[in-house]
């Protein structure tokens, strides 16, 4: 079950790239695709010395904690304006708090509403008042960072790491991994 939680959570559209860039093309032939998205994803362990170390993600449990990393390279020969990167983040794991990379990420709760970290909804507590708290990361579904202009033949990198909550989808709180 393990490693099926892993083909299936690496093969469903991580590191989503999306571009805006002018560029004259016949309408006959696609568009080209100056920016290309390199998705790894490591494991995160410890070596003999208690240091944290990448290792590779081919197997995974509940409770481990995996790191995205998306580089993305602009092959093209114009500067890309309005990159956006996005991170899809299915059930059954949770982000962890801190770990986006640059930091300036937003998060969403269903993949279409973007807002800045940490995420809040208003409640109705027990006794009727309304009250701010704070999303779980448990709940947050994607995150996405406005990268701005990539320069022609320049790379970006964006990570960041989700804890395994469950194989079936239930959901636990997430802390800070150490």
């Amino acid at each position: 079950m393990r490693q099926f939680f892993i083909n299936w959570f690496c093969s469903f559209g991580f590191g989503l790239v999306f571009a805006t860039c002018a560029i004259g093309q016949p309408a006959n032939q696609s568009p080209p695709k100056p920016v290309e998205a390199s998705l790894t994803v490591f494991l995160i362990g410890k070596n003999a010395e208690g240091k944290e170390v990448r290792l590779a993600a081919d197997k995974a449990s509940p409770g481990d904690v995996l790191e995205y990393q998306t580089v993305y390279q602009n092959n093209g020969k114009a500067t890309v304006k309005l990159l956006t990167a996005t991170l899809p983040l299915p059930i059954g794991v949770g982000y962890v708090a801190g770990s986006a990379k640059p930091i300036n990420a937003q998060a969403s709760v269903d993949g279409k509403v973007f807002s800045d970290m940490p995420l809040k909804t208003m409640v109705k507590s027990a006794e009727g008042k309304v009250e701010e708290r704070l999303v779980p990361y448990s709940d947050y579904r994607a995150l996405r960072w406005n990268l701005g202009a990539l320069p022609a033949t320049e790379k970006m990198t964006v990570s960041a790491r989700t804890q395994i909550i469950s194989v079936s989808g239930s959901t636990a709180a997430v802390e800070k991994t150490k």
